[in-house]
């Protein structure tokens, strides 16, 4: 899920308790969002904030 305004946006990501999540995962999943929030934010040259939370439940 991605939310936020102009200048933070917010990215979740959740896993089951008992996923295996490890540091390859863990940078897979920075990388698809940086690149998923690049594809879909229409923004200038202005410098945006990416929070990504990952939580098991």
């Amino acid at each position: 899920m991605i939310d936020g305004g102009t200048d933070e946006l917010t990215v979740s990501v959740g896993f089951p308790k008992d996923a295996k999540i490890d540091d390859t995962l863990i940078q897979q999943i920075v990388e698809d969002s940086i690149k998923n929030v690049s594809e879909s934010e229409t923004v200038s040259e202005e410098k945006i904030k990416i929070k990504i939370k990952v939580e098991k439940y």
